[in-house]
């Protein structure tokens, strides 16, 4: 699998310009974004996983910024 790690000189990642689309399944990096390869089902699990673990960790954060508890 492809190393998903931000390079060391504080590259942020790809720049996709406004109204650009990308297909599922397709990896893009650089500035402009271009294509560098299809994505394999490993690196798709992967991508899942990272999104669901950023998403309950966002929430956790939410909730502790309320002024009440829910």
């Amino acid at each position: 699998m492809s190393d998903w790690r931000r390079s060391s000189d504080g590259d942020s990642g790809p720049v996709v310009p406004p109204y650009t689309k990308i297909p599922s399944g397709q990896k893009r990096g650089g500035n402009p974004a271009i294509f560098i390869e299809d994505l394999d089902d490993d690196a798709k699990v992967h991508i899942q996983g990272h999104a669901e673990k950023t998403a309950l960790k966002a929430a956790g954060k939410f909730l502790k910024c309320l002024p009440i508890n829910i």
